[in-house]
């Protein structure tokens, strides 16, 4: 699971610089173009990470705040950023002053590497009898009663197999019991199903 969430996962660039500027004389193309030095060595990490820019989503995002203020609001970069912050501000804090003066404190840029997700496509036709997945019979105690249970190989089981309890299914990393009463169906992706019996 740890490997395939791996190989699937997105990869993500996240980056910042400090520009402590005020709105009042702070443009959008300003911005814009300090933007630029971070979207280049983003990029640049991405093709190392072998992506194509057409494979790269990019994100821009300021922290802003009142004047004065000592924490900052995150908002997504567009063209009317200024009035952007206020309507966040009243969103969040219940209040906003357009009379009073703004800051930009960074430039926030999150770059996501995106990775095809490819399904995995396992048939439900088994190809062997469940039988063929069960080792031999084991004594086992459950709620202080004994019983015979099939003792079977994970690793031999296909989808569509199901097992009866009471078994003990084994495997290199886990051992998975199914008790007296309960039923276990192996899904087309191979997982455990336990249901019990009705």
């Amino acid at each position: 699971l740890s490997a395939l969430g791996m190989v699937w996962s997105d990869v993500i660039i996240d980056s910042s610089r400090t520009v402590m500027l005020s709105t009042e004389s702070t443009e959008f193309t300003q911005l814009e173009m300090d933007f630029d030095p971070l979207i280049k060595e983003g990029l640049a990490e991405m093709t190392g990470e072998g992506f194509e820019r057409k494979e790269v989503r990019i994100e821009r995002s300021l922290d802003m705040r009142y004047a004065g203020q000592s924490f900052e609001i995150m908002i997504p970069f567009s063209a009317d950023f200024e009035e952007q912050f206020h309507q966040y501000h009243q969103k969040f804090y219940g209040a906003m002053n357009r009379e009073r003066p703004t800051e930009v404190v960074n430039l926030r840029l999150k770059l996501t590497g995106l990775r095809p997700k490819h399904e995995i496509q396992l048939s439900l036709n088994k190809q062997k009898a469940v039988s063929s997945a069960i080792l031999r019979k084991i004594s086992v105690i459950d709620k202080g009663e004994p019983y015979e249970a099939d003792l079977v190989d994970r690793d031999a089981l296909e989808p569509g197999h199901e097992v009866s309890g009471p078994a003990i299914v084994v495997e290199f990393s886990a051992t998975t019991y199914v008790p007296s009463g309960f039923n276990l169906n192996v899904d087309e992706r191979l997982n455990l199903i336990l249901r019990k019996k009705k």
